[in-house]
């Protein structure tokens, strides 16, 4: 886990972790699928209850839905823009009633999840 996530939870400040776009899609199946890994890993490691979580692309967000946060069911509560959900946690998860915005990799633009960031800070 990086020192720069680890002080983020420490502060209870928000903490954002990206790879280029690019760097994956010009890489193998297996780096997807170790990147994924490392994701699923590093969100299993928080040991605090965030109050929220953005998966982005469909796969990561589906990884960090079942093998990071242990989602069997969750409620859809609307779009904080559109065409991006955001989920309640079922009473089943890791973290009970969590908001988990679920971003689609085919949606939004370079501003968007600052978007997200921005609404969510003022919360």
């Amino acid at each position: 886990m990086s020192a720069s996530f680890s002080a983020s939870k420490r502060q209870a400040r928000d903490c954002f972790h990206s790879l280029f776009r690019e760097f994956l899609a010009n890489s193998s199946l297996s780096i997807g699928q170790r990147v994924s890994e490392g994701l699923v890993a590093m969100v299993r490691a928080i040991s605090l209850r965030p109050r929220y979580l953005v998966g982005k692309g469909g796969i990561t967000s589906s990884d960090l839905a079942t093998q990071a946060l242990d989602v069997k069911r969750a409620l859809i509560l609307g779009q904080i823009l559109p065409g991006v959900p955001v989920w309640q946690l079922g009473p089943e998860s890791r973290y009970p009633g969590l908001g988990y915005i679920v971003f689609p990799g085919n949606v939004g633009d370079s501003q968007s999840l600052v978007e997200i960031a921005t609404a969510l800070g003022r919360t």
